[in-house]
């Protein structure tokens, strides 16, 4: 990187033209380690422009808007110091492309079992059999380094971050149902059925009936309120389920595949029940979350959200096609 190219981003960032200096290194550093950084920002940018555009920015909102723009600042001036310690941009190493681990993903034989609960609330009831076939689900949701490393393959930004910052090993939030489709697409997985779900969580034909996912003890195998300190965990701290599942109950509620509406759970198939709804359906998610209590933390535990809500304590698994 040239000194002058050097100037022409500095004098972009100290003017605020944020966009411009992103533009500017994009084309300098294509290619290059760092230019996945570029890549957040401007991802981050672009969705809040977004909430700008449609007038749907609250005061919290436009904090965060700062925060980002200011954060988007300091990344973009610690990648130029980067480069001048490191000499030149040639000596970056290329990127990695993302890798889906098939160690991580568990088998899981399809049964029969019973769903929902006649106890519960409304949206759990009627308890009803239902059946699924064999599928292989991941051991746990999917992380932050991993929807990162999609992020840099598609040329995507990554959601605005939590409060607590970026961490990888910790499963990805801020993301709506569409982003989960969509890394789903091209990692050439899937996101699983609402049903598999609750039979996976349950633990298949290796349950023991708990109601929680491995352990009657909610501490064993979950982060909720009482114990996450109020954010996400690092993946597989806790005990796993009978399936060797981890993070089933907690840390993040999980985006099904399902659409959610009111009458399903009365006329659901019998057999490998999919609400596939409509495109602006309210979807299906499922097992609670670092920020629940322990009552919304059941397996049988429903809850809807806009395709399009993202959240800090709403992530998503997959499952193989």
């Amino acid at each position: 990187m040239t000194s002058i190219e050097k100037k022409k981003v500095q004098n972009h960032i100290a003017k605020g033209e944020i966009e411009d200096a992103i533009n500017a290194l994009s084309e300098i550093l294509n290619g290059t380690t760092y230019f996945q950084e570029i890549v957040l920002i401007s991802g981050r940018l672009e969705r809040l422009n977004q909430s700008i555009r449609i007038g749907t920015i609250s005061e919290n909102n436009k904090i965060l808007e700062q925060n980002n723009i200011s954060h988007a600042l300091i990344n973009l001036t610690e990648i130029l110091d980067k480069i001048e310690r490191k000499g030149s941009e040639n000596e970056v190493d290329k990127i990695k492309p993302l890798q889906i681990k098939n160690e991580n993903f568990i088998n899981v034989t399809g049964g029969k079992f019973k769903m929902g609960n006649n106890y519960g609330t409304i949206k759990e009831r009627p308890e009803h059999e239902v059946v699924v076939d064999d599928f292989e689900t991941y051991k746990y949701p999917v992380t932050v380094n991993e929807y990162k490393l999609f992020c840099l393959d598609r040329g995507k930004g990554l959601p605005p971050p939590p409060k607590w910052g970026w961490k990888n090993n910790h499963p990805i939030v801020n993301i709506n149902w569409y982003d989960a489709k969509e890394f789903c697409e091209w990692a050439n997985v899937r996101l699983l059925t609402e049903a598999e779900w609750e039979y996976a969580a349950k633990g298949g034909k290796l349950s023991q009936g708990f109601p929680y996912s491995g352990n009657l003890l909610l501490t064993e195998v979950g982060w909720y309120y009482d114990n996450s300190k109020l954010q996400t965990q690092k993946v597989g701290l806790k005990q796993p389920n009978e399936l060797g599942l981890f993070d089933m109950t907690g840390n993040v509620w999980e985006w099904c595949y399902d659409a959610y509406s009111d009458e399903f759970y009365s006329k659901s198939p019998h057999k490998n029940p999919i609400n596939e709804g409509s495109k602006y359906s309210d979807r299906i998610a499922r097992g609670g979350s670092w920020y629940s209590y322990s009552k919304n933390l059941k397996l049988t535990y429903r809850y809807k959200n806009f395709p399009t809500e993202c959240r800090e304590d709403l992530g998503f698994r997959i499952a193989k096609k």
